[in-house]
């Protein structure tokens, strides 16, 4: 979460936040709010599953394919692109192996 409120700090401090694509309206926006929601909850739900089946495959598909401009890696915005897609699927088999979720 803190990471979100980081990028649209940052979106605001460069003058380049927009509504076309701050918004949290896409798939990989979708899907980490069900892995924090999917770890805030207990047992199996909704949110393990979409998490599970939009999450993983989205993001390891943002992670072979990523789409981050012209930002190269020293850049916060490539670190923050990476390391949250990746949580997203630490999250979903931290639920699954360590907690054994169904």
């Amino acid at each position: 979460m803190a990471a979100e409120v980081w990028l649209h700090t940052w979106y605001i401090l460069e003058g380049i936040w927009n509504v076309r694509f701050a918004l949290p309206l896409n798939l990989s926006s979708f899907a980490w709010i069900a892995a924090i929601a999917m770890l805030l909850t207990k047992g199996s739900s909704i949110w393990t599953a979409f998490a599970f089946y939009a999450g993983v495959t989205s993001a390891s598909l943002t992670l072979v394919f990523p789409d981050i401009d012209n930002y190269g890696f020293p850049h916060l915005r490539f670190l923050h692109f990476f390391i949250t897609h990746g949580l997203v699927i630490t999250a979903v088999f931290y639920k699954l192996i360590i907690e054994r979720t169904r």
